[in-house]
């Protein structure tokens, strides 16, 4: 039985045992991938199956073959077929007649004959799967266009049995079939277990590693890091890695030079054809892709990456070179193309509310690995040493860098246009020789007790004052800077600036309004005056907080006819007590002249109430359906009850309790008017040192899929929230918990959702 999914030769395909190949006993970590094969009805006549080369797609397949037809007895007759490249659906055919009498010489060899006498192949397949109950596994379909021939030719009509189409592509499988749980995206081992295969090809690691635990883990965690969890590498590296494990300076090597050992090993022909694919599959990349593709290597191996701030950064590489809104729909777009392409992965760190992604590891290494002609980005790691190759338009320090001035000034940075910063700020990054920086990214920078090796006040006028034609600057995250300098205000280029998690309290409008060409704007409170705000006309993104009653008519006058590219508004709503507590007074019909390019409106209440903000017809009017986004902020049992009990609450709003009582109920009958609870998608509890109890009962219709648990530092680990009941959400999906909680309060959190039938997912993203 053969399996490749080849790309002129094969890449990786990972369905025969030839030396050095993935192996039925290495078969770890898929139990979930097979329930896929055996969860589905025998009426479901076909399955798809993709993923990216050598992340397991054939091995997964053939093993449920092999337990299907070998000893499951389901099918009486079986076929396995590899898509002929180029493709010949004759010879297709051929093939698959063949393959259907495996053991049967005698049978084959009428076959053969008859083919050889003139018979169409094509018609001896069909007549075979409409008499028969059979599994057809068709590995390594490249194009839609070759899917349509072989359906017209064998599946025009009704047949017995079952077809598995394995392909490397999202498009091609969702094409074959629409429905999505006829549909398996095979992705790469968790972290954890790709570890576990390694050390088990690999015994004298595994050995190394107990004698030697914290210099020796460290080093396999970044070798698996850079497979990006693919067994077919994962195994070939764990093989090839065996002379190495002698001594840590040996493994040390192997890891430093993993792209080229693998690249240049003689005995693992298949990985050869992973690289032959790997380099097809950039070839086949439009232009304006390509350097996005290079472009990912800027961030580190397992670094989060938010999608807006990866598209803010293109628009100002000029990547996404439309201007205006359809800079930003463009990079949307090369974003989506990455994602297609298994380049970026979604992190399964984040939550589902707070979507980050991360660059696949082995793409990751073999982009770092190409000439520098094609790469232009470099990186600043360890203990460099001065070298006329560091050069290039994009420079990224690594947090492991040593910071040594000298290999920094031998460096020529006259061509740099973006500056990426992980780990601890030193002055000297700071040079005049960066004349055409444009974007500066010091998000990663560490945050010390002292504040000396930290962005502060004083580093950030340096900056402001050296870096004029900035287009881009994130400041996410420095807590040593308080303040925006007045100098600010000269960087007339300034697209994009990122202010979120500083220290900073206001933004001050005689800054900010200097800045022209501003589209995007993100700090802790946008305490922008109203009036200002129609200066700002290349805005593409406002949020703004405190919006009540008196300054309602100022924001609308603002917006109305003055920012034209806006497409994001976000505003949170404050009840005066002269208003009665109703937020009737936002009515946003009193925008007279509404942003044509606005595709979302996101409106939050700080409690609930009777009423909503007035969204009427006018807004359905706009050339682009806009995206409502209602979030309700509420604390009491008493506004909770109002508010899940009202018509006001969607499934699709977002409901975010801060509790300040002792016990807060979610689901009991009756709410407070006696209507049934409603159910939402998302529901979010941030505690701020209030012990509070949540228990949610048993009302017929109240379900979430999604719950986020934020525990905040004040519980000082203890974890001041509690949460009983969750066996009664009948649609829960996952729980997602953040910052700083206790050991028990994870344990019972744990112990509940394995009694849920649902078994839905626990990810605990931070701990004490």
């Amino acid at each position: 039985m053969q399996g490749s999914d080849r790309c002129g030769c094969s890449d990786g395909g990972d369905n025969r045992k030839e030396d050095g190949e993935f192996e039925l006993d290495n078969f770890v970590g898929r139990s979930d991938e097979m329930d896929f094969f055996y969860r589905r009805s025998p009426d479901v006549k076909l399955l798809c199956v993709w993923g990216i080369a050598g992340v397991g797609k054939s091995a997964i397949v053939r093993e449920s073959f092999h337990g299907k037809v070998i000893t499951g007895g389901h099918y009486i007759m079986h076929s396995w077929v590899d898509v002929p490249h180029p493709f010949d659906l004759t010879d297709l055919c051929r093939r698959l007649l063949l393959n259907f009498y495996p053991d049967n010489l005698e049978a084959k060899e009428t076959a053969l004959i008859s083919m050889m006498e003139g018979k169409d192949p094509i018609q001896g397949c069909c007549k075979i799967l409409r008499q028969n109950n059979c599994l057809v596994v068709i590995d390594g379909l490249q194009s839609k266009h070759d899917w349509d021939l072989i359906k017209k030719a064998l599946f025009s009509q009704p047949v017995r049995g079952r077809t598995v189409v394995i392909t490397r592509e999202e498009s091609i499988a969702t094409y074959c079939t629409n429905k999505k749980d006829e549909i398996l995206n095979v992705k790469g081992l968790k972290d954890d277990l790709a570890l576990n295969l390694f050390k088990k090809i690999n015994l004298k690691a595994e050995k190394l590693s107990q004698s030697f635990p914290e210099v020796v883990e460290p080093i396999l965690k970044h070798i698996m890091s850079k497979c990006g969890g693919l067994p077919e590498v994962i195994v070939a590296a764990g093989k090839i890695a065996i002379p190495y494990s002698e001594r840590i300076s040996s493994l040390e090597l192997f890891n430093a030079e993993l792209m080229e050992i693998l690249e240049n090993s003689l005995s693992f022909p298949r990985l050869k054809g992973i690289f032959c694919w790997m380099q097809s599959y950039f070839d086949a990349c439009s232009d304006e892709l390509k350097p996005c593709i290079f472009y990912m290597s800027v961030f580190p191996m397992d670094q989060s990456i938010r999608q807006r701030r990866l598209l803010r950064r293109w628009i100002a590489e000029g990547y996404s070179s439309c201007g205006g809104g359809g800079a930003a729909e463009k990079g949307e777009k090369l974003f989506s193309e990455l994602m297609k392409l298994s380049i970026l992965y979604l992190d399964q760190r984040t939550s589902s509310t707070t979507k980050s992604w991360m660059v696949n590891g082995f793409f990751r290494e073999y982009i770092k690995s190409r000439p520098m002609e094609d790469n232009l980005v470099f990186a600043l790691e360890g203990g460099c040493s001065p070298s006329s190759r560091l050069t290039g338009q994009h420079l990224t320090i690594s947090s492991c860098w040593d910071r040594d001035e000298i290999v920094f000034n031998s460096m020529d940075l006259s061509r740099l246009r973006s500056l990426t910063v992980f780990g601890k700020w030193v002055p000297f990054l700071v040079s005049d020789k960066m004349k055409v920086l444009r974007v500066l990214d010091l998000e990663g920078t560490s945050r010390t007790s002292d504040g000396t090796a930290s962005v502060t006040d004083d580093v950030l006028e340096k900056i402001v004052k050296q870096f004029r034609r900035l287009k881009f600057m994130s400041l996410r995250g420095c807590m040593e800077v308080t303040r925006l300098p007045d100098s600010l205000g000269a960087m007339t280029q300034l697209e994009t600036l990122d202010a979120r998690h500083t220290s900073i309290v206001e933004l001050p409008p005689a800054i900010i309004t200097k800045l022209h060409k501003l589209q995007y704007i993100r700090g802790k409170d946008s305490l922008l005056l109203l009036k200002e705000l129609e200066n700002l006309t290349q805005l593409r993104k406002l949020g703004l907080t405190g919006i009540n009653s008196k300054n309602w008519k100022g924001l609308c006058d603002a917006i109305s006819g003055h920012l034209p590219h806006l497409e994001s508004l976000s505003l949170q709503l404050l009840v005066l007590q002269e208003n009665a507590g109703s937020y009737e007074f936002a009515c946003f019909d009193r925008i007279s002249v509404l942003p044509k390019t606005l595709k979302r409106l996101k409106v939050l209440y700080t409690s609930s109430r009777n009423s909503v903000a007035c969204i009427r017809q006018t807004w359905t009017r706009l050339p682009d359906p806009v995206c409502f986004q209602h979030e309700w902020r509420v604390s009491t049992g008493e506004d909770i009850g109002m508010l899940f009990s009202r018509d006001m609450l969607r499934s699709s709003d977002r409901p975010h309790v801060q509790p300040v009582e002792e016990l807060l109920t979610f689901g009991h009958v009756p709410t407070p008017d006696g209507s049934e609870w409603r159910p939402v998608e998302h529901l979010r509890f941030d505690c701020h040192g209030i012990r509070s109890r949540v228990t949610f009962g048993r009302a017929t219709f109240f379900s979430v899929e999604t719950l986020n648990i934020n525990c905040c530092r004040s519980c000082g680990g203890s974890s001041c929230l509690w949460i009983d009941g969750l066996r009664y959400l009948h649609g829960l999906k996952e729980i997602c918990v953040t910052g700083e909680y206790s050991s028990s309060f994870a344990q019972d959190l744990r112990r509940q959702l394995d009694k849920h039938a649902n078994h839905p997912e626990l990810k605990m993203l931070n701990s004490s």
